[in-house]
């Protein structure tokens, strides 16, 4: 994913997810994995690749947020977990 500045919710592994506020619209950019995830749920949103925009006159679904922030958490702990035996498949060759 490209480096984006401004508002998110972060953990130490990294960003979970990144928020913007427009004129017309909010911006939500959870990664492109949940928006496939869910994509069911967001029909009738505006979608791209990496972005959600929800209408600013209406309220968020708190519901499907936390549904797209589960996925991306899901996401997460996958990459670190295929990360970490990528790294325990490394060390074991470089001792061969």
């Amino acid at each position: 994913m490209h480096q984006l500045r401004g508002p998110a919710f972060r953990l130490p592994e990294g960003v979970v997810v990144y928020y913007a506020a427009m004129k017309t619209h909010l911006s939500f950019f959870p990664t492109s994995y949940p928006i496939e995830a869910c994509a069911e749920d967001l029909k009738g949103y505006a979608t791209s690749r990496g972005t959600i925009r929800f209408p600013i006159a209406k309220p968020l679904p708190a519901t499907l947020l936390k549904k797209l922030v589960r996925a991306r958490l899901q996401q997460m702990a996958a990459n670190r977990s295929e990360g970490s035996a990528d790294r325990k498949g490394r060390k074991r060759r470089e001792k061969e």
